[in-house]
Order: structure tokens, then C-alpha cells, then sequence
């Protein structure tokens, strides 16, 4: 894997966004890496209340535009020097989410970093249908999604674990990014229904022989991949049922400060994978990494 060389951090200039950044910038400084602090200013524009429903006014943004231009200068000058990075600041005119993908080409980032919503009613649909929007974009950098308000370095990490090389590529990029953090390992095993109705029959706790013997293969597999980590004594969440449906009561028992997914190469956002995704970016308590498996190639 590549080492982390420059850093994207999507803002619409909100606390929250402000946060995101002050976690971009932590991160850049760990890793030596360059910063650069994005806003995507959308078009003004007015449909008349008269006349021909189809036209459209478009308005000169241009002082908005300058204004925002003024605000991310003057953070990125603020987080260089508390940070003692190289920060610099990108306006874009246009939709937030081609605007994030043509900077993170443009600057070759390794990280994409963004905020899970923004101040107001308002600006948490929009900010939250956009990390939703990159999270289904097909992409190949890794963005982290920052939802605590917790400044302090990552101490403890989960990486969901469904033994697909994503997932495992993920945990090492995981590693990478945050040398030092504990790591704690979750998989999910996925009953089918005739186990569900053994166990409405013969009770909740009755387990068939080989639905015993999965779970000890499952944690047996999780130990050998938590040594391939260098993290042996690692925390192992082995739970049954869909992954997006346990993760909850994984992230209430384990507290970690960021969690961590695989995105599969083509994978569909409306497969269990993205479900997981989905969920985890809308309601964790804590950050969310996820990493999609291209650009974790050579």
C-alpha cells in the first residue's frame, strides 16, 4: 500500500464540517501529508412566477462565492499552522458530489474526509444525502466519514469482518492510518430461515451442531486474522444475523472511535454490504472509514 501523501476534506463550512476538518488535518499532520480544504458552491437559481414555467434566472453568485473563498482561506491558514501542514483551499461551482471526485482526482488524494451532516434541518438532508451519495458512487479512495465531536486521536478501532478481501484490505488500511489504535473485529453470520424457525420451535438458545461449529470456525478465522494484523489479543464480536441489523449493539459494547468497512469492487449499494455502509454512516456514534478494495492495489 501506498503511503498517504495528500488529504481532501469536503466542508460547507458548518461546525460539523469544521470538525471534519480539524480530523483531516490531525490525520495529514500524523502522516506528513498535504491538506486540501474543498467547498462546492451550487448555482443560484430562480424560476419566475410568471410567464413561461420553463424559464429560469440564473443569479450572479459571484460575491458568495468570494465570500466562501474568504472563509476556507482563512481556515486553511488556521489549520496549516496548528497543524504545521501545507493547507490549501478549492472552491468548485456546481454539485457537491462530481465536485468531490474531480478534486480527489485532481489532487490524487489518498483520504477523503467530510462531515455526516450539517447545522440545521436543511443542511443535514443535504450534507447527509451526500455522504450517501459518495458512499454509492463507484470510487477508489477512501473517505472517512466524521460524525463525534471528539477531537482526541483514534484509540480504539472495529473493522467489520466478513472475510472478503475488502474487508481485510480495509483493516490493514485502518492500521496504516492509525498506527497504534486497538482493534476490535466484528463478523455477522447470516442464518437462513430454517434456523430461524428451529429456534422459534425449540427455543431462542437451541443450536444445531453445525450452527455451533460455524461460530467457533467464524472466531477461529477472526483469531487468525487479528494475528495477520499484529493485534493477537484483539477484541472478537462474532453475532448472527445480518451484519447492518448487529451493528449496533457491537458499537454499544465495543466504543470504538472509528469503524471501519470493506467496499467490495462493483458492489452494489443495495446488497447487505451497502446496507451496513448505509447505516453505519447514518447513525454511528462514532467515525466511520470505509475503503473501497481498488485502491487498496498495487
Amino acid at each position: 500500500m501506498r503511503p498517504v501523501r495528500a488529504v481532501l476534506a469536503a466542508t460547507d463550512l458548518s461546525p460539523q464540517a469544521g470538525l471534519a476538518g480539524e480530523r483531516a488535518a490531525q490525520l495529514a499532520a500524523l502522516h506528513g501529508a498535504t491538506l486540501t480544504l474543498l467547498h462546492a458552491a451550487p448555482s443560484v437559481v430562480i424560476w419566475p412566477p410568471w410567464g413561461d414555467f420553463g424559464a429560469v434566472a440564473w443569479v450572479d453568485d459571484s460575491a458568495l462565492r468570494e465570500a466562501a473563498r474568504s472563509r476556507l482561506d482563512y481556515l486553511a491558514q488556521a489549520l496549516g499552522l496548528r497543524h504545521g501542514i501545507p493547507c490549501a483551499a478549492r472552491v468548485a461551482v456546481g454539485p457537491v458530489v462530481p465536485a468531490i471526485e474531480q478534486a480527489a482526482l485532481d489532487i490524487d488524494a489518498d483520504l477523503v474526509v467530510t462531515g455526516a451532516t450539517g447545522e440545521g434541518t436543511l443542511a443535514r438532508r443535504l450534507l447527509g444525502s451526500t455522504v450517501q451519495a459518495l458512499l454509492g458512487a463507484p470510487s477508489s479512495r477512501p473517505l472517512l466519514v466524521v460524525r463525534s465531536d471528539r477531537t482526541e486521536p483514534y484509540r480504539r478501532m472495529l473493522a467489520a469482518v466478513q472475510f472478503e478481501p475488502s474487508a481485510e484490505h480495509a483493516a490493514h488500511f485502518a492500521q496504516r492510518l492509525v498506527p497504534g489504535a486497538e482493534l476490535a473485529l466484528f463478523h455477522a453470520i447470516e442464518r437462513p430461515l430454517w434456523l430461524a424457525l428451529w429456534r422459534r420451535i425449540h427455543g431462542e438458545h437451541a443450536a444445531p451442531a453445525d450452527a455451533a461449529a460455524q461460530a467457533a470456525a467464524a472466531r477461529q478465522r477472526l483469531q487468525q486474522f487479528a494475528a495477520q494484523l499484529g493485534q493477537p489479543q484483539a477484541l472478537l464480536h462474532v453475532h448472527e444475523g445480518r451484519a447492518s441489523h448487529e451493528l449496533d449493539a457491537v458499537l454499544a459494547a465495543a466504543r470504538p472511535d472509528l469503524l471501519v468497512l470493506g467496499a467490495p469492487p462493483q458492489a452494489r449499494f443495495v446488497s447487505e454490504a451497502g446496507a451496513l455502509r448505509r447505516h453505519a454512516a447514518a447513525e454511528a456514534p462514532c467515525d466511520v472509514l470505509v475503503v473501497p478494495q481498488r485502491e487498496l492495489q498495487p
